[in-house]
């Protein structure tokens, strides 16, 4: 709705804050320190879904998010994208990699 020049300035952004850290959770833990929560929620998370598009395209995950079920997405796919980005420790270098 904004414009392809603002998404890319916002990923930009996301990319600045996050900046070297590396020290998130995996997404599949809950708790998180107070410190990361705002970072990892608000700017980690939203690279995960852009990464996760990229990945799958933009009509999937759209699909995918209005059903909250993995939506046609098979079960290997689901699977890979966990595996590359919300699980391994190298997680963050993933996300960030798929999102330049």
């Amino acid at each position: 709705m904004l414009g392809e020049r603002y998404y890319q300035q916002k990923l930009a952004t996301y990319h600045r804050r996050i900046g070297n850290r590396r020290d998130f959770n995996p997404l599949n833990v809950v708790a998180v320190s107070e410190p990361l929560r705002e970072l990892q929620h608000y700017v980690y998370v939203p690279l995960v879904l852009t990464a996760l598009e990229r990945e799958i395209g933009v009509a999937q995950v759209w699909k995918w998010l209005s059903m909250v079920l993995r939506s046609g997405v098979s079960e290997t796919a689901y699977r890979a994208f966990e595996e590359k980005y919300v699980l391994p420790k190298k997680a963050v270098e993933s996300v960030l990699n798929a999102t330049k």
